[in-house]
């Protein structure tokens, strides 16, 4: 699971991938007074408690899914390396992170920057578990339904869900709901400008009508969910 449950000002953040919960996790962190340093791929709740669930204010924090596909892409240079940002890859995204992910010589599984070969993790359920990588395929709606965690649905659960595009305004008014201090969020894990160097700066000059197509049935329900769409695209 990726919930951060704080019992002291009885809050639950639900930490959807690639949706800046990184900055979030790390402001709640500070402003709650936890020295621990918040890497949310190691963000372990404890068993579903339904009645924590229910009394706790949970958020979480959804984004455009065409931008949050892009932004997926783009951060890992294994991926944006060697395969096209097309609707073959989207279609496929799953099976590609299966596929590589079994190719165990490959040096993106080395932890930190020139690691030795000795520090490899070879063991490929720890590699899923370790970097999270099998959570990354699901959509947002998929992702809050338990898919590849507990298998538990958090939807119902769920007091606000704050937007991307909106962060710290949405940010500010969950720090007034449970009490802290406002911060201004850093900026933490940006895929433009970090992992690789990408000239297309706007998600939107990224696609092509086929791969706004299949985005958008891959992700169909994050769009009715939560109201998005594809800038001048109306199917």
């Amino acid at each position: 699971n990726k919930d951060m449950i704080n019992q002291e000002h009885k809050f639950i953040f639900i930490h959807i991938p690639k949706n800046a919960g990184t900055s979030i996790g790390k402001a709640l962190n500070r402003q709650c007074g936890i020295s621990e340093l918040y890497e949310s791929y190691r963000i372990h709740s404890d068993k579903f408690d339904e009645k924590i669930w229910e009394e706790y204010f949970v958020f979480t924090f959804v984004r455009n899914p065409f931008a949050r596909m892009w932004s997926q892409y783009i951060y890992r240079n294994w991926l944006y390396q060697k395969y096209p940002f097309n609707e073959i890859l989207v279609d496929n995204l799953e099976r590609i992170f299966d596929i590589e992910m079994e190719q165990k010589e490959s040096d993106r599984y080395y932890y930190g920057p020139g690691a030795s070969r000795k520090n490899k993790i070879k063991d490929r359920e720890n590699i899923i578990a370790f970097f999270s990588e099998k959570i990354h395929c699901a959509t947002q709606t998929d992702f809050l339904k338990g898919m590849y965690s507990d298998g538990v649905d958090k939807r119902p659960y769920i007091d606000y869900v704050g937007r991307v595009e909106t962060l710290q305004t949405d940010f500010d008014f969950i720090c007034d709901k449970i009490g802290i201090d406002k911060i201004k969020l850093p900026r933490e894990n940006p895929s433009i400008g970090g992992a690789v160097h990408t000239s297309i700066d706007n998600y939107l000059d990224a696609y092509d009508e086929n791969t706004i197509k299949s985005v958008a049935k891959k992700c169909s329900d994050d769009i009715k969910n939560y109201k998005y769409y594809f800038e001048g695209f109306d199917e």
